[in-house]
């Protein structure tokens, strides 16, 4: 493992740093803490910017999904046309 000017330096991959770690458990305290506060002050928004903070806040719960982009392209389509004709009349097999 190569971390830095010697092998095996510096903190090794997957490991957390530790003031993240506890600057999470501070936030996350935090929150837990005034959640009825938060709660109340989110009801008193107007519709709009009720949802724009919910929104927000689901970023930090659910993951994100990244957008698919479909291009034409010279790829070629496998799709075939099928035309079908109906007439009044009805023949027997």
């Amino acid at each position: 493992m190569k971390g830095g000017k010697r092998d095996g330096a510096g903190r090794p991959q997957g490991i957390p740093n530790k003031t993240t770690s506890q600057v999470r458990e501070c936030f996350s305290q935090l929150l837990y803490e005034n959640i009825d506060g938060i709660t109340e002050d989110i009801k008193k928004l107007e519709p709009k910017d009720r949802l724009k903070v919910l929104i927000e806040l689901a970023k930090f719960v659910l993951p994100s999904l990244k957008a698919i982009e479909e291009s034409d392209g010279d790829a070629k389509s496998d799709f075939k046309t099928i035309i079908v004709k109906y007439s009044d009349e009805v023949k027997p097999i």
